[in-house]
């Protein structure tokens, strides 16, 4: 605001009212297509901004969901392989909110925790090599086999959504075209000062809200304004509660 404030300052200065006055009714048409212009492309872009955030907390809750399933999947079976599946379902979820969830809050530089790839592996090997005795077991070891495709398909997606932000073309456009949409203000012909400067002031905060507000859910495991692993927390408390 005090840098839009001091170009308004300048142009007073080195355009006297007169020359702006006379100019203000043919610039305002031009000012009123690129005004609309920018201000689709700002609201487009919150809105996908917005809309991949709520996509990485729907993906995070379903990844979690399958996880529970899972471990609810082997309550019929008994033995070490019940034991085992169980086990590997609580540490991948205790892994992912102790360890993996920070790796992923790098932006384009997130990467998957190694370990927990490694106890995603061990799961659906030890699904897979479930031996039920009953009909009933068969089928919910086909059930399991389901389970863990959707599971995996889910982490994949939270990873390759952890590394998703605005195309930098996109931001320059952000960037350049508000700068043009507060500058293009100065030129218009208001003789009151203080009248000219709130609004103009009023139109860069507006304008960097705006932006500000994309930047911090870009990368929606990125910064204070996240997703957060509340999902996973939840199941791993339900998971250890039962008996």
């Amino acid at each position: 605001m005090l840098v839009a404030i001091g170009g308004l300052i300048l142009v007073r200065r080195i355009a006297p009212a007169s020359a702006r006055e006379q100019g203000t009714s043919g610039m305002g048409w031009i000012y009123a297509a690129m005004h609309v212009m920018y201000g689709v492309t700002l609201a487009f872009s919150l809105f996908l901004t917005w809309q991949q955030f709520a996509e990485a907390q729907r993906t995070s809750l379903s990844e979690a969901n399958r996880v529970e399933e899972i471990h609810q999947l082997v309550e019929t079976f008994s033995g070490p392989e019940k034991e085992k599946v169980q086990s590997l379902a609580e540490t991948y979820a205790r892994v992912v909110i102790e360890e993996e969830w920070a790796l992923l809050g790098k932006g384009k530089d997130s990467r998957p925790s190694p370990r927990a790839e490694a106890l995603a592996g061990e799961l659906r090997s030890s699904v897979e090599s479930l031996r039920p005795r009953t009909a009933g077991e068969e089928a919910l070891v086909v059930q399991g086999v389901d389970f863990i495709a959707e599971f995996e398909e889910f982490r994949l997606t939270r990873v390759l959504e952890s590394r998703q932000g605005i195309p930098s073309i996109l931001w320059a456009v952000l960037l350049i075209g508000g700068a043009i949409t507060v500058a293009y203000t100065f030129l218009f012909g208001v003789r009151n000062p203080w009248l000219h400067g709130v609004a103009v002031s009023a139109l860069t905060v507006v304008i960097v809200l705006v932006i500000y507000a994309v930047y911090r859910i870009d990368y929606p495991y990125t910064g204070d304004v996240r997703v957060q692993p509340s999902a996973f927390e939840l199941v791993l408390e339900r998971m250890e509660d039962e008996p």
